[in-house]
């Protein structure tokens, strides 16, 4: 399959198909459309054209086929449209938080290398060509290495290495959260199931069909949700190891070093060197769980989303129905089954004898899968296992179990067979490697650079002057018919009322009486002046017995009552 030739093919029918949907009013998103036609191409819609997004295809092929997707886009249920916008959101979740993180590498690495070679260069002047040629790689890392000694000794200034500890606690709250969540879609997927079991025994292909949708989009989700808790379950035990790595690093500089003033450099770089590299992996586990955490977020709000449009009614509820195995269309049962077993080369396997925990169709019943035409349902542990060709094949409930073991291999061409059907079940079946063209992670990587659609617009031979008022009425009648609509004389009320020019005014008389005459008589001018303070020194002059003393006088003359 040529990689140019089908991301090609892929953007041309994406543009097409949106294109298509907003003339009709139909608002998509770009890479759901793109999904959408790889669905349709799985599915063989267009098998009929001789076309395939593999092939080289004109623009005339890429219009039809981009009719049929679009086609297909509009008629699909809205379960179905939810399933792969959340496929398409978790892919382009993690696709970002992985490009955020090798770019903070690129940027760390491009500043520690510069500072890495002018220090290299400074050491080189002096002719020791051995620390260049190691350091020139290993620079960073060791005095990283050098600065988490020295805070094991209890001298750092600022802490270097990452709390474990923190680490450990954040990712244990991410589980429980992971877990509570799949709590939660496991007993959805059990409501579900019990009423699609009722409808499908009564060939209520409407409701059926209905419950099938909730049932993959949930089986979806619930993949996401177990990919996420094993992640981080290997994440834990990954920072468990390193830490224990670092541990005994620090344990055998502190042995070499101890209160030697110096110490060879050959036997002490490389331990800071490798100490340097474990820490840094620790710090790219702690922005992993922060990716990890933000796709769980983005996890739940798909499923909160969508969880109250997946409840199933209390009419379905109430519809007797079967309790077992729904019989249907699939492969023949052979009358003697002991001897199909045997000739198969099945082995049944207890649940106290099963050493693995890997199952084929990730833990999916085969036998209900196919007899229910497309269903995903869980396997359940107590009935049992059956290993065929080094896989083993996990069970909804016994008879599945006696059923598969007696003709695996038809079974398991018709779990491939119908997951072909409904390519949104390729990965949560485990069979991506049967359809390597349905990816949705590659897709939104040939989508990541703009989107180009050819399109045209038509203009009148003569534009219309703005000045011509295109609403202008020319009848009376019109005009006429118009201002009684507008008046709305039925809905009003006649009321009267007094104007002073209104003849029905009253007549009547107003007496003004003038103000009352009054005399005042002239004011007096009159003046007031302040007292005048005077001081005297006395006893300058006489006998000798006289003394000096200060005489204070006010003199308050010319006030207005002395006149």
């Amino acid at each position: 399959m040529d990689l140019s030739t089908l991301k090609s093919n892929v953007r041309g029918v994406t543009s097409e198909v949106l294109k298509t949907c907003r003339d009709r009013g139909y608002d998509v998103d770009e890479f759901v459309a793109a999904v959408f036609a790889l669905r349709c191409e799985i599915q063989g819609k267009w098998k009929s054209k001789g076309v395939s997004l593999s092939e080289t295809m004109d623009p005339t092929d890429i219009s039809a086929v981009a009719e049929t997707a679009a086609a297909c886009l509009m008629a699909a249920s809205s379960t179905t449209i939810a399933n792969v916008k959340m496929q398409v959101t978790m892919e382009k979740a993690f696709q970002e938080q992985k490009q955020l993180i090798e770019n903070e590498h690129k940027e760390k690495g491009d500043i520690l290398d510069s500072l890495a070679r002018g220090i290299c260069a400074t050491k080189d002047t002096i002719g020791d060509s051995k620390y260049t040629e190691f350091h020139q790689k290993n620079y960073t890392n060791i005095v990283l290495g050098i600065w988490l000694y020295n805070e094991y000794k209890g001298v750092a200034r600022t802490p270097a290495a990452p709390s474990v500890t923190r680490y450990i606690q954040q990712a244990q709250n991410l589980l429980h959260d992971a877990q509570e969540q799949r709590t939660r879609l496991q007993n959805t997927i059990e409501s579900l199931e019990r009423a699609h079991r009722r409808v499908f025994s009564l060939g209520d292909q409407e409701n059926a069909s209905r419950l099938q949708d909730s049932l993959v989009y949930m089986a979806c989700a619930t993949m996401y949700c177990e990919k996420l808790e094993d992640e981080t379950l290997q994440a834990m035990e990954l920072v468990r190891a390193l830490k224990h790595d670092m541990d005994d690093l620090l344990s055998t500089v502190h042995e070499i070093v101890g209160k030697n003033a110096t110490v060879p450099k050959d036997d002490v770089y490389p331990i800071f060197d490798k100490l340097g590299r474990t820490h840094r992996a620790v710090a790219d586990e702690q922005r992993l769980l922060v990716a990890k955490t933000r796709l769980q977020d983005a996890l739940a709000h798909f499923v909160a989303a969508d969880m109250v449009a997946l409840q199933v009614e209390e009419d379905v509820k109430s519809i007797p129905g079967a309790e077992f195995l729904v019989e249907c269309d699939g492969p023949d049962i052979p009358e003697d089954t002991e001897a199909a077993e045997a000739i198969q080369g099945t082995i049944r396997i207890s649940k106290d004898d099963l050493d693995q925990t890997a199952f084929a169709f990730n833990g999916f019943c085969p036998v209900s899968f196919v007899r229910r035409q497309g269903v995903p349902i869980s396997h359940n542990p107590d009935v049992g296992f059956v290993k065929f060709q080094d896989k083993v094949y996990s069970f909804f409930e016994p008879v599945a179990l006696h059923i598969f073991a007696s003709n695996p291999r038809a079974y398991i061409e018709g779990v491939k067979a119908l997951a072909m059907e409904e390519p949104l079940l390729l990965q949560p079946l485990g069979l991506s490697s049967s359809s390597p063209l349905f990816d949705v992670a590659r897709t939104i990587h040939l989508l990541k650079e703009p989107l180009q659609c050819c399109s045209g617009t038509q203009t009148p031979t003569h534009f219309v002057e703005t000045y011509i008022d295109k609403e202008y009425e020319w009848n009376v009648w019109a005009l006429r018919r118009r201002a009684l609509s507008l008046a709305d004389l039925r809905g009003k009320a006649t009321h009267s009322c007094q104007t002073n020019l209104s003849h029905f005014k009253r007549e009547s008389q107003v007496q003004v009486w003038k103000p009352k005459q009054a005399s005042t008589q002239t004011h007096s001018n009159k003046a007031q002046t302040m007292p005048k303070n005077l001081r005297y020194i006395a006893g300058l002059r006489g006998a000798p017995d006289v003394k000096m003393s200060v005489v204070s006088l006010e003199l308050d003359i010319g006030q207005t009552h002395q006149y």
